[in-house]
């Protein structure tokens, strides 16, 4: 195998690892239950030279910008139509 094979293999393998786990905290959240896979799960993303600490920065800034700013921005502009005082001829 080629390098470029190795790390075509690997990124694949921390995307499917990523998924997975996705899947399962999912499924924490739902019913409470911790799951050990989770655990092994980052080991394996840490053997791979994956760092999950910059994946959770990356997945909280993109549900920043795709949920949390379009809200704001929503409710400020509402807020600026209610608080508009609309004279009366």
């Amino acid at each position: 195998m080629t390098t470029d094979d190795i790390e075509d293999r690997n990124a694949r393998l921390v995307r499917n690892l990523l998924a997975l786990r996705m899947v399962l905290s999912m499924d924490q959240m739902q019913t409470g239950r911790w799951s050990d896979r989770i655990e092994e799960i980052d080991q394996e993303l840490a053997i791979l030279g994956h760092d999950m600490k910059s994946t959770t920065a990356c997945a909280a800034d993109g549900l920043r910008r795709t949920f949390l700013l379009p809200r704001l921005v929503s409710r400020r502009n509402r807020n600026a139509h209610r608080g508009r005082v609309i004279p009366q001829e």
